[in-house]
């Protein structure tokens, strides 16, 4: 049963009707669609003409509908997709990677010659251009990878005059078109080469813009005694556009509370050894995974004062704690590519260190049945199964045992 409430009112009053709302009960559970549009139809009072006209078919339902879990015991919204991937990363490792690995080995040889395409590409274009690094996104496909360094090779070609431009530059290819806040090209790779020809050509502008951002970022740090001002990890590019207004307005809100108010007696002299994130105005105000303090630039300087006070001891403990786990997480990530015999072994952004130290050590645990099958692969850890069109295999890091 589903209860509607409506308004009555002719449709040239609708704008500045103030009448009074009354309850509808439906009933949607029919036998077929063409009845429970009629109910509809007749509930409120609407022509059924058409509908009556459509010949009437079995009372079987048109559709079965099975439910998961019973929708009123649900806390949450109920979304099938979320609960087909919670059941897929629940798969075993092994018997997924017996059924999919012969797959992923075709789809693996054929995409060969475009990856030797892509590391001919990008040397080449590092040499002509004077590049300091050619990069991109994690997870692009590598078709699409390959048509993005054509593009810039063929613009390059037509437009000799970015050379000159672009050397002694880096150059990323990411989602968005711009400048990083630490001097890198960003090129979108779904735009057309005339948006990145415009950017390029600006650059000499941009870099006067970029000058601003060591005095701005230390106008920070002094406002709150020598915090070290950095960008978070595991972060996409941040273009420099966006990261200036960021500085800008804490900046400029921190020099207002100081001309109020006095830092907590608590405080040290110096928060040298804590690090801050200066984000959008909608970001997070919080402590990250690597204890990093994220603060939006619409933050109130009282608000940021008291989460500093408050986490000060766990953010410096957690940053402590991840060089150590960053150390033993690469120790890891060579010896699992070792013994598996990967070609290839890397991560999602989102999968913190911690995670990644988990799902290789029990790799490397069950390498003794997983090396016959991984031998020459190219590995992905992420949150779910899946084989790419270029044959990378994605697993999730919380994998389970056979």
């Amino acid at each position: 049963m589903v209860t509607v409430i409506f308004m009555l009112a002719p449709i040239s009053s609708c704008l500045c009707y103030t009448g009074n709302l009354h309850t509808v009960d439906l009933c949607l559970n029919k036998p077929s669609l063409r009845d429970t549009v009629h109910g509809i139809l007749s509930v409120f009072h609407l022509p059924t003409k058409y509908v009556d006209s459509l010949p009437e078919r079995s009372r079987r339902p048109d559709r079965k509908i099975k439910w998961s879990r019973s929708f009123y015991d649900a806390t949450g919204v109920f979304n099938p997709e979320e609960e087909f991937s919670t059941a897929r990363k629940k798969e075993d490792l092994y018997s997924w990677l017996i059924k999919n690995m012969g797959e992923a080995e075709k789809r693996l040889a054929v995409s060969e010659p475009i990856r030797q395409d892509i590391v001919n590409l990008q040397a080449g274009l590092i040499e002509e251009l004077g590049l300091t690094k050619l990069t991109w996104q994690r997870g692009l496909g590598t078709t699409h990878l390959r048509g993005c360094l054509q593009g810039l090779r063929s613009l390059m070609m037509h437009h000799q005059e970015v050379k000159d431009i672009l050397k002694g530059r880096a150059i990323h290819f990411g989602n968005e078109t711009g400048v990083s806040f630490e001097g890198g090209v960003v090129l979108s790779t779904s735009e057309v080469r005339n948006q990145w020809l415009k950017l390029i050509v600006k650059l000499p502008e941009q870099d006067a813009v970029l000058q601003r951002i060591p005095g701005m970022q230390k106008a920070v740090s002094n406002a709150l005694r020598d915090i070290k001002i950095t960008h978070r990890k595991y972060q996409s590019y941040v273009l420099l556009e966006n990261y200036i207004q960021h500085l800008r307005r804490l900046v400029t809100a921190l020099g207002d509370y100081r001309g109020r108010d006095a830092f907590p007696k608590t405080w040290p002299e110096s928060l040298s050894s804590l690090e801050l994130v200066v984000e959008s105005a909608a970001g997070p105000l919080m402590l990250s995974p690597t204890g990093q303090i994220l603060a939006p630039s619409s933050c109130p300087p009282w608000l940021l004062v008291n989460f500093i006070t408050e986490n000060m001891d766990q953010a410096e403990k957690t940053i402590n704690d991840y060089h150590s786990i960053r150390d033993r997480e690469k120790q890891l990530y060579e010896q699992c590519k070792n013994e598996l015999g990967l070609e290839f072994l890397e991560k999602d952004d989102s999968v913190m260190p911690a995670m990644m130290i988990q799902c290789l050590e029990r790799l490397l645990k069950d390498a003794y049945r997983l090396s016959p099958l991984l031998t020459g692969a190219r590995l992905w850890v992420t949150h779910y199964y899946a084989v790419m069109l270029d044959g990378e295999v994605c697993i999730p890091w919380e994998w389970s045992y056979g």
